[in-house]
């Protein structure tokens, strides 16, 4: 069964999470490297200057349906579950879970629609080949970039199914662990969500700022899973 959910993806197909949508200012510190060669693709294929960096957790599609507990049901507070959880999102293979950084822009109907498409929902189906078409953007282990980088170029697939989307939220949902401990990633009420690792502005990385939605004329962001894991609370499992 599990081999079968699988069969319709390839290598190149990853579910991806919106974790954040920037405004894009000048690049300094470390993230410098990575977004100038970037911006210099984009210029190479005729692409406009971009107004957003778009943050990407994502998890290879194939590998995703392949697990065989993705639709396993997990109670709260119930410790025999927890327990069985902890252990299976420890056991998730690191090289399968990647950041992806994308500079994108608001001209050009095809960019402008992924745009649209990334600000309304948070789970997203795409495909990141080695070569165009595409959006430049730069796959790495982590948000700080300095691992597993690969330079890769984005097409959007569409929004997840209902299917796809009830597993991604099952398995990487903090329901489970209400009032657990991840070191410096604290969580406490089980209705806040993880801290982000976003760069602190003068803190050797990026000048951001929040991005106003209404640049892709949407009224407000309609994000439906307030309580998905974020990466860095993921890392941390892994890590320990």
């Amino acid at each position: 069964m599990a081999d079968d959910a699988a069969s319709g993806y390839g290598p190149d197909d990853y579910f991806a999470f919106v974790e954040s949508f920037e405004t894009l200012a000048a690049p300094r510190g470390a993230l410098r490297g990575v977004i100038d060669p970037l911006l210099d693709l984009r210029t190479a294929l005729k692409l406009a200057k971009p107004s957003a960096l778009v943050w990407l957790d994502c998890v290879a599609a194939e590998y995703f349906m392949r697990l065989p507990w993705r639709n396993e049901i997990c109670r709260i507070d119930e410790a025999v579950d927890s327990a069985r959880r902890r252990e299976q999102v420890r056991a998730l293979d690191a090289d399968k879970l990647r950041v992806v950084l994308l500079p994108l822009g608001t001209r050009g109907e095809n960019e402008r629609s992924v745009g649209t498409e990334l600000s309304r929902v948070a789970w997203h189906r795409i495909s990141l080949s080695g070569a165009p078409p595409g959006l430049p953007s730069e796959l790495g282990a982590d948000f700080d970039m300095d691992t597993g980088r690969a330079t890769r170029y984005l097409q959007y697939l569409g929004r997840c199914s209902k299917a796809e989307h009830t597993s991604l939220v099952n398995v990487f949902s903090l329901d489970f662990l209400p009032t657990a401990h991840f070191g410096a990633h604290e969580r406490g009420d089980s209705n806040n969500t993880p801290p982000r690792p976003r760069p602190e502005p003068g803190g050797g990385l990026i000048h951001v700022e929040p991005i106003e939605y209404r640049i892709f004329d949407l009224p407000e962001l309609e994000v439906e899973e307030q309580k998905t894991v974020q990466w860095t609370t993921t890392k941390t499992l892994l890590k320990q």
